[in-house]
C-alpha cells in the first residue's frame, strides 16, 4: 500500500493526474446519483466501443474498390475473432444511434438546452450528425452490392439540394462515376474528420457539463458525490451496452457481407439501413417534381427548429417552447416509426422486392463458396463472380440462348410481377376467367384479368392450400406464341407474379461438348434433348434407323470422341491429326466406327456445306473449345450448319461476346464450375435450375 502511494505521489507529482481523477471522483451530481444520467456515458461507452473495434478493424481493411471486399471477407472468415470484432462495429452503429435518440429525448424532456447549457446542446446537435455521418460513409466501406446501391441512393438524395447540392454530390462521389475515389473520400470521413469532430465535441460536452453540473431540478434537495455511485450506474450501462452487442453479434454470426459491388446490374434491391429507413420512405411519399418536400424541407425544417431551441426559449414562453419541443421530438419519433413500418411492410407485400432479395442471396452465398473455394482473385473481388460459369455463364446463356435451347431441361423463364392500381383493377374484365374460376372472388379475377394479356388461353385454376397462413391461386395457360404460362397471386394481395416459359425448340445444352452428350445422341437422336426439335437436322434420325452399331460399339464411338477428339490442340491440322490412325495397330475401335458409319456425311478436314452435297457439320475438333466457340460465333460457317438455309441456322454471337464471356460460356455448359454449396451443411449439389431470368415490372401504387 505504501508503494502503491508512493507510485501515485510520483505520478501526480510530474503529472497531476492522480488529484485530478481524485478531483473528478469528489465532485457531486445534483438531484443524485441514479439511472438518468447514464445516456450520456452510455452513448460515450458505445463510441468508444466503435473507436475501439474501428481502429482494429483498420489493420486488415484495404481502401479500394478492387479489394475492400475481399479484405473485409478475410476479416470475416479468416481473421482471428475478425467477425465478433466487426460484428461489434456493424451493431454498435445502431447502438449509438438509439442511444443518441434516447438522450436527445431524455435532453429534451428535461429542458436542458435551457440556458446556461446551450453550448452544450449545440454540440449534442453537431456530434448527432457526425454520428449519423459515420453511419452513412460507413455503409460504402465493404464495397458489396448493399453498401454500393445505397450509397447511390443517398448521394443521389444529396444531390437535389438546392444550389449546392450538384456540388456536393460530385465532391462526395470523386467525379461522376461511383468508385475508388468515392471508397477512398468516404473512407477519409469515417476515419478521419467525423471521429475528430466527434471527439472535439464529447470534449466540449464533458467540459461544459462539469462547468454546468447534471440537471437535477426534480430533486434539487439531494447531492451525491460522483464516485461511487453515479459512476457504478455509468458503468454497468456500458456493461449493459456491451453485452446486449455482443449478444446480437453471437445470435445473429456476425455482420454480413454481400456480393461484391456490381456497378453493371440495376436489379439489386437496395434499401438503407433502418435508421434511415423512415426518410427513405419519406422520399417515396413524394411525386418526383416534390420529392424536394421530403429529401429537404421537412428534415431541414426540424433540424432548424432543434438548432434554434434555446434561442425560441428566451423568445417565447418557456412553457409553451417546451409543450411544443416535446411535441416535436416525440412527433418526429412517432413518424419515423410510422415511415419504417410503412416501408417494411411494403417490401413485404412486393414480390418484385422478394424475387430480388432471394436473388441477391443467392449472390451473396455463392460469392462466399467463390471465396472459400478458390481464394480471392489478386485482380479484385469482382471476378469472382464475372469468372464463375455459373454466374456469369448462366447470365450469359439466359440472356442468349434459352429462348430456343434448353439446359438440364429447364428453358427461359420470365418472371413479370403486376401489382395494379386501385384505378386499374376496377376497370380490369372480372368475366374473363369466371367460367373457370367461379369460386374465386371478383378481386382475384380482376387481378388475374389484368395480369395476363389478352391473348391468354386458360387451361386450369387451382386453389393452394397447404400453408396455413395463406392461399394461392394458381392459374395456367397459353398464349398466343404456344408458351406456357402460369399466374400465381396470394388470396387478400393485388399482385400478381406471372410466369411464362419460351418454347424449346432446339437442343438441350447441358454437358454439351463431352462424351455423355455424344454418347446420348448416338443413342436417340430424336430426342428433344438433341435433334427431336430441330428437324432440319433430321440426318441423325435417318443415320439412326439405318444404323448397325451395337450398344457397345456406340460406347466406343463415344470413347474415341473423349480419347481423339474433344481434346483438340491448336495449330495441328486435320490431315496431321488423322496421321496417327493409319496404323492399323493404334486405330481406336471407335474410329472405325466412326468411319463405316458417320464419315460419310462427317468430314474431319474440309467437310460440311462447300459444294459436296455433304448435310452435316465437319466434326474436327467437336466438343473442344475452339469448336464450340466457332459454333457459337459463326455457326452458319461453311464447314458447320452453312448447308442449311438462312433462316434455319443458329444466329452467330460473333463480336457480341468477350473472350472472357466464351470461355465461361463453354465452361458452364461442360459442367466445369463449382457446384452450389448446401448452405444447411456445407455440402454441394448440382444447380437445380437453370434459365430463370427475372424481370419484374413493378406499377406505383
Amino acid at each position: 500500500m505504501r508503494n502503491r502511494s508512493q507510485f501515485s505521489e510520483w505520478i501526480d507529482a510530474r503529472t497531476g493526474l492522480v488529484s485530478r481523477v481524485s478531483g473528478l471522483s469528489g465532485e457531486t451530481v445534483q438531484g443524485g446519483a441514479g439511472l438518468r444520467h447514464v445516456f450520456g456515458s452510455a452513448l460515450a461507452g458505445a463510441f468508444l466501443i466503435q473507436l475501439i473495434t474501428g481502429l482494429l478493424l483498420m489493420t486488415s481493411y484495404v481502401p479500394s474498390s478492387s479489394h475492400a471486399w475481399g479484405s473485409v471477407w478475410f476479416i470475416e472468415r479468416e481473421m482471428m475473432l475478425g467477425w465478433v470484432i466487426r460484428g461489434l462495429h456493424h451493431f454498435g452503429s445502431s447502438a449509438v444511434v438509439i442511444l443518441l435518440a434516447l438522450h436527445l429525448v431524455q435532453t429534451i424532456v428535461m429542458a436542458s438546452y435551457r440556458a446556461p447549457r446551450e453550448f452544450n446542446w449545440w454540440l449534442g446537435l453537431i456530434m448527432m450528425f457526425a454520428v449519423l455521418g459515420l453511419a452513412l460513409t460507413g455503409y460504402l466501406l465493404p464495397w458489396d452490392q448493399k453498401g454500393y446501391w445505397a450509397t447511390r441512393v443517398a448521394t443521389n438524395i444529396a444531390g437535389t439540394t438546392p444550389v449546392i447540392g450538384p456540388l456536393a454530390q460530385q465532391v462526395l462521389v470523386g467525379g461522376i462515376e461511383y468508385g475508388n475515389q468515392t471508397l477512398t473520400r468516404l473512407y477519409g470521413l469515417h476515419v478521419g474528420l467525423l471521429p475528430l469532430v466527434i471527439i472535439l465535441c464529447l470534449l466540449g460536452h464533458w467540459a461544459l457539463a462539469r462547468r454546468h453540473g447534471l440537471n437535477g431540478k426534480e430533486r434539487p434537495q439531494r447531492t451525491d458525490s460522483y464516485w461511487p455511485a453515479q459512476a457504478f450506474y455509468n458503468l454497468a450501462a456500458i456493461g449493459l451496452v456491451l453485452a446486449i452487442l455482443l449478444g446480437v453479434v453471437l445470435y445473429e454470426g456476425g455482420a454480413g457481407l454481400e456480393a461484391p459491388a456490381d456497378p453493371t446490374g440495376t436489379d439489386y434491391p437496395a434499401r438503407p439501413e433502418w435508421y434511415f429507413l423512415a426518410l427513405y420512405q419519406l422520399l417515396n411519399e413524394f411525386e418526383s417534381d416534390t420529392e424536394i418536400i421530403g429529401t429537404m424541407v421537412i428534415p431541414g425544417t426540424i433540424v432548424t427548429i432543434l438548432f434554434f431551441l434555446p434561442i425560441l426559449d428566451r423568445l417565447f414562453p418557456k412553457r409553451l417552447v417546451h409543450f411544443g419541443a416535446c411535441a416535436l421530438i416525440f412527433g418526429v419519433l412517432g413518424g419515423a416509426g410510422y415511415l419504417m413500418s410503412k416501408a417494411l411492410l411494403a417490401d413485404w407485400n412486393d414480390a418484385a422486392f422478394i424475387l430480388a432479395r432471394q436473388e441477391a442471396d443467392e449472390q451473396r452465398d455463392r460469392a462466399d463458396q467463390l471465396a472459400e473455394a478458390n481464394g480471392l482473385p489478386p485482380d479484385g473481388a469482382s471476378y469472382l463472380m464475372a469468372r464463375d460459369p455459373l454466374s456469369r455463364g448462366m447470365d450469359l446463356l439466359e440472356a442468349n440462348c434459352l429462348s430456343c435451347h434448353a439446359y438440364g431441361g429447364k428453358v427461359r423463364v420470365q418472371l413479370q410481377v403486376a401489382q395494379p392500381t386501385a384505378e386499374q383493377l376496377a376497370s380490369a374484365d372480372p368475366t374473363r376467367f369466371a367460367e373457370l374460376g367461379q369460386s374465386l372472388s371478383d378481386p382475384v379475377l380482376r387481378s388475374l384479368a389484368f395480369a395476363l394479356p389478352e391473348d391468354f388461353m386458360a387451361e386450369e385454376v387451382r386453389r393452394d392450400e397447404n400453408d396455413v397462413t395463406q392461399t394461392k391461386v394458381i392459374l395456367k395457360g397459353k398464349n398466343a406464341g404456344g408458351e406456357r404460362v402460369e399466374a400465381e397471386l396470394v388470396e387478400g394481395r393485388s399482385h400478381v407474379i406471372v410466369q411464362t416459359e419460351a418454347v424449346q425448340s432446339a437442343s438441350d445444352l447441358e454437358a454439351f461438348g463431352t462424351r455423355d452428350w455424344i454418347r446420348g445422341l448416338l443413342e436417340d437422336p430424336t430426342s428433344p434433348k438433341y435433334f427431336g426439335l430441330v428437324p432440319q437436322c433430321g440426318g441423325m434420325a435417318e443415320w439412326k434407323a439405318g444404323s448397325q452399331l451395337s450398344s457397345e460399339q456406340l460406347d466406343q464411338v463415344a470413347d474415341f470422341f473423349a480419347e481423339y477428339v474433344i481434346p483438340y490442340r491448336e495449330g495441328v491440322s486435320a490431315a496431321s491429326w488423322e496421321l496417327q490412325f493409319e496404323d492399323p495397330e493404334n486405330q481406336h475401335p471407335g474410329y472405325e466406327h466412326f468411319l463405316n458409319e458417320c464419315a460419310n456425311c462427317h468430314f474431319w478436314g474440309l467437310g460440311g456445306a462447300d459444294g459436296t452435297g455433304v448435310d452435316a457439320p465437319n466434326l474436327y475438333g467437336w466438343g473442344s473449345p475452339t469448336w464450340t466457340r466457332r459454333m457459337i460465333e459463326e455457326p452458319g460457317a461453311r464447314d458447320l450448319y452453312g448447308y442449311l438455309a438462312d433462316h434455319e441456322q443458329m444466329p452467330g454471337f460473333a463480336g457480341q461476346l468477350t473472350q472472357e464471356d466464351l470461355d465461361v460460356l463453354i465452361r458452364l455448359l461442360k459442367g466445369d464450375f463449382l457446384p452450389v454449396r448446401d448452405s444447411e451443411d456445407g455440402s454441394t449439389t448440382q444447380p437445380a435450375a437453370a434459365g430463370i431470368v427475372v424481370d419484374a415490372q413493378q406499377q406505383p401504387d
